[in-house]
């Protein structure tokens, strides 16, 4: 043991004496390194926003609808009581209706996309209330004429902030009902600045259209929409939406007497064709920093071909002295690993900052794990053994005697 920490201090003051040369050496190293781990923390960071911001829109929601070619089909109380049944995996069913038409109110007018589901919506797609509250089961019961509006309304200055308690006017298709606000929601989502903001820009705020949500069976009393067109399940496990949804398709198949009447669809396949994009990139990126990896390793070869032929004659002196073969190999080899483990853990502070600045001007966050770091550090020590195996090899094949006659 104490050899081979004598070994690693000669190999070391080696390093030193050319300390220029050395830190030129390593640069390629140094690059290369920086670029991988900068390029594999961005890259899991994307990825995790990603699969965040997808699943908070629904990957493990499985949306349930007609076929086109069902003829006049369409989901009843007794389908959602029945897929209710169908597995414990069932969190919970919501219905989903969706019309168009024209709203008014406070002397205010506009698009409005009215969604008529059931108490569970808001729950179930993450809606937190923010004023009033929220429709009950027994609102939907009795197809009371409520309705819940999202707070972008009127962070835009669509819809005044004292909606709540007053009466908003829906015109669908020429019938017009008249609908009482009882509850804001945050959806999370925003497209505009707070506090009319839309509105001081100079946008036409008519053309920005609120989302109002009723009861289902509001829309069936004011005669706008007699039929649930889809439903969405909100599942307690992601990996059991597929299993789920052919399940739910042969059941309700059953139920109406009809093949091919139903078809359900989800985000997870749509969450695992991006991951396998992000996949891809990442690697064909690491890929391309990895060629300055090579580069570097070149370098050290070629410095470490230099080193062996200046110390030539130190060499012959070392076997002279009984010095073994394996000894001249492990002395450069060892060199070589000090140069490319230097250089990668200067790579991984600079990849740090690297990746540091970039999460902060992208708005990307930075996702270092531990296999990133082994990863980097071992893409080091890879380079040091084999850009090093073969002049550490060249340095002990060299004859005592040829090797002190050098000069």
């Amino acid at each position: 043991m104490s050899l081979f920490f004598m070994q690693i201090k000669e190999a070391w003051l080696s390093i030193l004496r050319g300390r220029l040369r050395s830190f030129l050496t390593v640069l390629g190293v140094v690059i290369g390194i920086a670029s991988v781990f900068t390029i594999l923390t961005l890259s899991a960071g994307v990825t995790s926003t990603v699969n965040r911001e997808l699943g908070r829109l629904g990957s493990g929601v499985l949306q349930l609808t007609v076929s086109p070619a069902a003829g006049n089909v369409s989901f009843t109380d007794l389908d959602i009581l029945a897929l209710r049944n169908a597995s414990p995996s069932v969190k919970s069913i919501v219905p989903v209706q969706n019309v168009t038409g024209y709203y008014s109110a406070a002397g205010r007018s506009g698009v409005a996309m009215v969604l008529g589901t059931n108490a569970e919506y808001f729950d179930s797609f993450g809606l937190s209330l923010d004023q009033g509250q929220l429709f009950t089961d027994a609102n939907v019961r009795n197809g009371d004429l409520v309705a819940v509006v999202d707070k972008m309304a009127i962070q835009q200055g669509v819809l005044p902030a004292n909606i709540v308690g007053k009466r908003l006017q829906v015109n669908v298709s020429g019938s017009t009902f008249s609908l009482r606000v009882v509850g804001v929601v945050r959806s999370g989502v925003s497209i505009g600045g707070g506090n009319g903001s839309a509105a001081r820009a100079g946008i036409d705020e008519r053309n920005i259209p609120i989302t109002v949500y009723v009861p289902y069976t509001a829309l069936k009393n004011a005669g706008v929409a007699t039929e649930i067109t889809s439903l969405a399940v909100l599942l307690t496990s992601q990996e059991e939406v597929e299993s789920f949804g052919q399940l739910a398709v042969s059941l309700l198949n059953s139920i109406h007497h009809v093949r091919g009447g139903f078809q359900a669809t989800s985000l997870v396949s749509a969450l695992d064709a991006v991951n396998n994009i992000l996949n891809v990139i990442s690697l064909v990126l690491s890929v391309i920093a990895g060629i300055s990896l090579v580069v570097g390793g070149i370098g050290v070869m070629n410095i470490m071909l230099v080193s062996v032929t200046e110390r030539t004659r130190e060499i012959g002196i070392r076997k002279a002295l009984g010095a073994r073969r394996r000894d001249i190999l492990i002395q450069f080899l060892t060199e070589a690993l000090i140069l490319t483990l230097s250089g990668g853990v200067i790579g991984v502070a600079l990849g740090w900052g690297l990746s540091s600045a970039a999460s902060k001007a992208a708005s990307i966050p930075m996702l270092v794990t531990w296999q990133n770091l082994l990863l980097s550090v071992s893409f080091a020590l890879l380079v040091g053994v084999f850009f090093g195996i073969y002049p550490a090899y060249r340095a002990s094949l060299l004859h005592p005697v040829e090797a002190l006659r050098y000069e």
